[in-house]
């Protein structure tokens, strides 16, 4: 859904990361692994590309809503 919400804001006016494929076979632990990571590196080219300060689809994407936060034992 962040994609397609940059690319509805942004069309081609900026050069927005490639999104790493999707499988939709199971997964080893090193796949998670390394799907983990290829999705923190789009994130990151994401943040670079665009003022995430001000971009709506991001700073939504990056927020942590209350009710999935740890609460201390």
């Amino acid at each position: 859904r962040l994609r397609a919400a940059l690319v509805q804001t942004w069309g081609r006016r900026v050069d927005l990361p490639q999104l790493p494929a999707k499988r939709l076979l199971r997964l080893s632990e090193r796949e998670v692994e390394e799907r983990r990571a290829s999705l923190e590196e789009y994130v990151r080219g994401v943040v670079v590309v665009l003022n995430w300060s001000r971009e709506e689809s991001v700073k939504a994407f990056l927020e942590v809503p209350s009710w999935l936060r740890l609460k201390p034992r």
